[in-house]
């Protein structure tokens, strides 16, 4: 394998870094800039479809039935987390895209190898960021009566035997979600930002990924898994192995969540939430293996960019831009 395909760099490209500098600096206030506009969003523009709804809710004929309504809901929830953004995003980084430095538009990629790792250790090293997260707030409540950590999912699944429920949600949060926050997240922010740095890129667009689930209960597992998902977006050179394993999480997600709130012995519902809990279990434990895989095969080997880490932390310290990044990104958690 030459060095070219390794490290990703163009050997002919020109190193200017001062350059460099000054596009770094104007990333990071369009970042300031996104997540400002993101903050606004779910503080404003989202009523522009939540009153319709309202209006239109309240005008349906109750012989639509439960589906109708909560058909409308997922819509209109949809468009109130992913349409605007998604804009701003475009708009902010189009010309980025065109700028891509001297890094490859892909690595070397084998799917069959590199997407169960990659999935495999999403999940092991997601749970146990959640499982660190829960018991330090455990700590916290007992210390400071903080309370425990809100389950996200609760009320998201619809009622015990609507089965037309359950298909509305899967495609809402087996489907739709995970394209709209992949082209989003890994298909602009992760590309956009690659240019100054393969592991800058991923992080940020991970620490995006977070914070716009708006809540303490995913931030960790979705901050971590992240990160793997960058990385996944970044060796394949596209969104979509990163869309596929998103899809399967979130069906793994939603089936465990309707399954728990599930009273009784119902049959076959009792079998399939034991399976899919086994599953699950054993998934976290051969995610060690497959953590450890990833590390010995050197997949997390990126190339830093122009700038060094240490020129990238002197850049961000001194840019008030990062701080009103951080403090919409906070805001996005507490809104």
């Amino acid at each position: 394998m030459n060095n070219s395909c390794e490290t990703g760099f163009m050997e002919e490209a020109p190193v200017d870094v001062a350059s460099e500098k000054s596009d770094f600096r104007k990333t990071i206030y369009k970042l300031a800039v996104f997540g400002a506009l993101c903050v606004f969003n779910k503080l404003f523009l989202i009523y522009i479809f939540i009153y319709p709804y309202g209006l239109i809710a309240k005008g349906l004929d109750k012989s639509a039935g439960f589906e109708a309504a909560y058909l409308l809901g997922w819509i209109v929830n949809e468009l109130c987390v992913y349409f605007f953004p998604i804009l701003a995003a475009y708009f902010l980084f189009k010309t980025d895209f065109k700028k891509r430095g001297g890094y490859k538009s892909r690595y070397e990629f084998h799917p069959v190898f590199t997407m169960p790792v990659i999935f495999l250790s999403s999940i092991f090293a997601g749970s146990l960021a959640t499982i660190i997260t829960n018991a330090v707030a455990d700590v916290f409540d007992s210390w400071f009566g903080t309370g425990e950590i809100p389950d996200a999912m609760e009320g998201t699944m619809p009622p015990e035997g609507e089965a037309g429920g359950l298909a509305i949600a899967m495609i809402f949060l087996v489907i739709t979600a995970p394209v709209c926050e992949e082209l989003l997240v890994r298909g602009i922010l992760l590309t956009a930002l690659r240019k100054h740095g393969e592991w800058f890129g991923i992080i940020v667009s991970a620490l995006v990924f977070g914070f716009i689930h708006g809540n303490l209960d995913q931030l960790p597992y979705a901050f971590v898994v992240g990160i793997l998902y960058g990385l996944l977006a970044v060796r394949s050179g596209s969104v979509i192995p990163s869309m596929i394993l998103h899809s399967v999480n979130n069906l793994l997600v939603v089936l465990g969540s309707y399954l728990t709130q599930i009273t009784g012995e119902i049959e076959p519902a009792v079998s399939l939430q034991r399976w899919v809990g086994i599953c699950l279990n054993l998934f976290f434990w051969i995610g060690i293996l497959a953590t450890v895989t990833l590390f010995a095969a050197k997949l997390h080997k990126l190339p830093g960019g122009i700038l060094s880490s240490k020129d990238k932390a002197r850049e961000l310290i001194r840019n008030p831009g990062i701080y009103i990044f951080g403090l919409s990104l906070a805001a996005l958690m507490i809104t």
